[in-house]
């Protein structure tokens, strides 16, 4: 990494508490990604209960059992330390953050997103390379094309799926039908 990004006044970068869990899921959202499905979720299976439970009382209460399970999962088995997160010391709010899974030879990162109104303040490459120090050697992650030169700046290289075992493949979620490009900090 060529580069050193320092953190606008007002900002600071922390480890993610379990207290923090909605905030986070406010970050996701603006992204589009899929832990702030829950409620929409939650409302499709239990119109399915209520339809179910006038045919046949055994599912239904099976359905329920799944949802109560999918429902107290969040709060209950999500780790939210394993993210990093920027808060507004201002406001008290997080605004951007970023996931990184440690395991024994190798480390991922997912989730790097920032609020809308605060990108453009480099708090993206300050996530990054807060997250690069505490990662394990390989790290993997993967992008959209146009966010390869974003992680180039970070020695990140593109490299084909093939030569990743299938765990971290899965642990990556190439197994979906997004073309992503996944790629390694050695």
């Amino acid at each position: 990494m060529k580069e050193n990004f320092t953190l606008p006044s007002g900002f600071i970068i922390r480890s993610g508490r379990n207290s923090d869990a909605w905030q986070i899921k406010k970050v996701l959202s603006a992204f589009g990604k899929k832990e702030d499905n829950t409620g929409i979720i939650l409302m499709i299976l239990l119109i399915t209960i209520i339809t179910t439970f006038t045919f046949n009382p055994a599912i239904a209460l099976y359905i329920l059992g799944i949802i109560l399970l999918f429902y107290f999962y969040e709060s209950t088995f999500r780790n939210y330390s394993n993210y990093l997160v920027v808060e507004n010391t201002n406001s008290q709010t997080l605004v951007a953050c970023v996931e990184l899974r440690n395991y024994k030879n190798y480390s991922i990162i997912v989730n790097l997103c920032v609020l809308p109104e605060y990108r453009l303040r480099q708090l993206a490459s300050c996530l990054m390379q807060e997250v690069i120090h505490q990662a394990k050697r390989p790290t993997y992650l993967v992008c959209l094309s146009e966010l390869i030169p974003f992680y180039h700046r970070f020695d990140f290289v593109v490299i084909s799926p093939t030569q990743i075992s299938w765990e971290i493949k899965a642990e990556l979620g190439l197994h979906r039908d997004l073309i992503l490009y996944t790629l390694v900090l050695l």
